[in-house]
């Protein structure tokens, strides 16, 4: 049986993604290019916009126009966006699984139907020297425009045991660079309030023993001058580099943006950064035409 997966979205959707990908590959399925013909497809589908879900939607729709009508899964944001409206625009031609990690179950389901051996869920066959590598998900900081933490959930991290493990494997199996990635990914360990962020970027530096780490995305609220100092202490082991968000550079648009700083901040916490290191790659993400803003 072949399986081919459609990722739209941020990198989490891609880590889940290729989490998906191994376990249908270790269930026996054949693993094809979503152009090809296939006997299941999956879409992992963004909320985080609308013209995000318009692309999620016209994925769907071409599927839906193929003779026969394949099986099709939809996962991600967007579905657990129209679970929460109760709509289905798609006519239930299209099944909805609200968490990546309900796919196992799926699997099973699937395997007794078909005559599959279920086997248990390894890492994905790796032709790439990188890979992106979900540690965390969920956020609870309510940015007015964003939709993300009312789909997601509250913040949720990956054991740090497991964590560990998983990169340990990728090493083996001759992985350079592993992008940490999450919804928030510098909220990772404080629904528990002991064991956070910099705790687990220390803690995979000792426990493995050439691969890199970099982190995908930082929010600059997350950042303070004891994360710093820990971070560049594990250079060159981590990735000199930080994508920090700022969004607006008006101090009005970030308040009404809720995003809990002010200009004055990042530009302070950019200083600190260079001060640290003057050649680190800093990249950031901007909204432009934001409600209430002038030309």
């Amino acid at each position: 049986m072949k399986i081919a997966i459609k990722t739209l979205g941020c990198k989490v959707n891609q880590a889940e993604s290729c989490f998906i990908a191994a376990s249908f590959q270790n269930a026996g399925f054949e693993l094809v290019d979503f152009g090809e013909d296939a006997d299941l497809f999956v879409v992992n589908g963004c909320a985080v916009t609308q013209e995000a879900e318009k692309k999620t939607r016209q994925m769907i729709h071409r599927l839906l126009n193929r003779n026969p009508v394949p099986l099709i899964f939809l996962i991600g944001c967007y579905a657990k966006r129209l679970i929460s409206l109760g709509q289905d625009p798609f006519l239930h031609q299209v099944h909805f699984i609200d968490s990546p990690d309900k796919v196992t179950a799926l699997i099973d389901v699937l395997c007794q139907e078909w005559g599959f051996q279920l086997y248990p869920v390894e890492l994905p066959a790796l032709h790439q020297s990188r890979i992106w590598l979900k540690v965390e998900d969920g956020c609870d900081h309510f940015c007015s425009y964003c939709i993300i933490p009312h789909l997601r959930g509250p913040v949720l991290s990956t054991a740090s045991s497991l964590v560990i493990h998983q990169a340990q494997q990728l090493e083996e199996r001759g992985i350079r660079e592993i992008v940490l990635c999450g919804i928030n990914l510098g909220l990772y360990g404080r629904e528990k309030g002991s064991y956070f962020l910099i705790d687990l970027l220390e803690d995979l530096v000792r426990e493995t023993s050439s691969v890199r780490f970099r982190l995908s995305s930082i929010e600059p609220f997350l950042l303070d001058l004891n994360f710093l100092d820990r971070f560049f202490s594990l250079l060159p082991r981590v990735c000199s580099h930080f994508h920090i968000p700022l969004q607006s550079g008006s101090g009005v648009i970030l308040r009404t943006m809720n995003r809990g700083y002010t200009p004055d901040f990042y530009r302070t916490l950019i200083r600190q950064i260079r001060q640290r290191s003057p050649k680190i790659a800093v990249s950031t993400d901007i909204i432009t035409g934001f409600p209430g803003e002038g030309e």
